[in-house]
């Protein structure tokens, strides 16, 4: 079983923030607006620009982290794909490392997870601009498809060529 925490709004109840196996790298508004109530809500996350080094470096970690995991998803789910294509479900299938559908989807990956990991902390230094301290920072009101966080929508694009290449190995299978 998957352990998930649920922050929720003391007012109201409802969902704040969402961490799957309580991983955060605690990055983002310190305060969050609820989408329910409209109630101001704190996280004990911080904005880039209010993190101490130790905070940062924690960010640094985290985000080595989720692109080492990324990469290797993709790596995986690229391979897989590409194989079940070429032969099936019929003959059975392993993650090759040697093999450069491997190498490509791990690149591939590794650039997306990178990229998003960067961009955060590029959004959360313009949320901050003209700021001095966290007091002046405007609570933020995440949009309705990110309310449990890029977790479920990052998931299912990922899952959708694999999803897709498994029905064409299939329709292919019955084929024969």
């Amino acid at each position: 079983m998957v352990h998930v925490e649920i922050q929720r709004c003391p007012h109201c109840r409802a969902e704040i923030d969402v961490r799957i196996l309580g991983v955060c790298s605690r990055l983002g508004p310190s305060r969050q607006m609820c989408y329910r109530c409209g109630q101001v809500c704190f996280t004990d996350r911080r904005e880039w620009r209010f993190m101490t080094i130790s905070a940062r470096l924690r960010y640094g970690f985290w985000s080595l982290m989720y692109i080492m995991v990324g990469a290797t998803l993709g790596g995986g789910y690229f391979q897989w794909s590409v194989q079940l294509i070429g032969v099936g479900f019929r003959q059975g299938w392993m993650v090759d490392f040697s093999e450069p559908p491997f190498w490509i989807g791990f690149g591939t990956g590794f650039i997306v997870v990178g990229l998003v990991q960067v961009l955060r902390v590029a959004a959360s230094i313009r949320r901050v601009r003209g700021c001095q301290d966290e007091t002046e920072e405007i609570p933020s009101v995440p949009p309705s498809v990110l309310r449990w966080g890029w977790h479920l929508p990052v998931l299912a694009l990922v899952a959708i060529p694999l999803f897709v290449c498994g029905i064409v190995a299939l329709l292919r299978d019955f084929g024969r």
